[in-house]
Parts: C-alpha cells; structure tokens; sequence
C-alpha cells in the first residue's frame, strides 16, 4: 500500500472509532484494525519515541507515511521531523538493529556499559562527537557534519 490508500484507511477508522459508540463491535473493530496497522511493522517503543521526539503533532499523513515505511524497512526517522537528538538516537539505534548488534556488543566496542547505550539510543544524553563516530562506526554508519558561517 501507498501513503494515500494507507491515509484513507486511516481517515476512515478514525472517523468510525470517533462516531461510533465507545462499546460498540464496530468501534473495537475499527481500534483493532487502526492497531494491526500501525504495529504490523514498527513496536509501540519506536512508536512512542517517535511521538514524543517529532517536532509537530503527529498527522495521520504522519501516521501513514510511518506504516509505509515501516513495511517497506526504512528508517522512520526519514520520514518524520525529529528533534536532533532524537534524530541520531533513532538512526544510531536502527543501525545497530540492521546489524543485528545487541546494544551489550556495541558497548563493548567503544568502551561504555550496556546502559549507558541504552540512554543515548533513547535520547536521554548527551554524547561527545568522539564517541559518536565510534557508535556510528560499530554500527556500520559513519558521521559527517560541516561548520556553516
């Protein structure tokens, strides 16, 4: 599916779950549908620092730009405006998960503990550009950046 048919699906299951009655088939159906949708391809943890990081509210044009993604496996923070932190926290993450690098390994590769990856993959530190590259690296990434007077 496309982002417009995902965005009409989207639009027409929310117009039932805010119409229908709160106890009704049709509204559990409808919120069970919108669910299977959403979650078919990203958790609801990468759902929720996404929402919590994007730099706007999120639309359903958000939304179904984010399922689309998801099932095609890109990264999502292409996707959504997400603070700058939470920009390289998201990709850091989403490297090492391509990679299928437990966050345990990438720590010892640059010489952090398990938690403190953990912290910066969820945008809840700071990290030096030192040891950024060294994540990035680990991971298969890289890092580039420019000074612009």
């Amino acid at each position: 599916m496309n982002d417009e048919k995902v965005q009409a699906l989207l639009v027409q299951l929310t117009t039932v779950i805010e119409n229908a009655p709160a106890d009704s088939a049709e509204y559990f159906q409808a919120g069970r549908q919108y669910q299977k949708l959403l979650f078919a391809h990203m958790t609801l943890r990468e759902y929720e620092f996404i929402t919590q990081n994007v730099t706007h509210e999120l639309t359903l044009a958000d939304e179904a730009r984010l399922i689309t993604a998801a099932a095609q496996g890109k990264m999502l923070s292409q996707v959504v405006d997400l603070n700058e932190d939470a920009q390289i926290a998201y990709q850091l993450r989403w490297l090492r998960k391509k990679k299928q690098l437990t966050q345990t390994e990438v720590a010892a590769q640059v010489g952090m503990t398990q938690s403190q990856l953990a912290k910066i993959e969820r945008a809840q530190v700071e990290v030096s550009l030192p040891r950024l590259r060294r994540l990035l690296q680990a991971v298969g990434g890289d890092l580039e950046w420019r000074v612009v007077s």
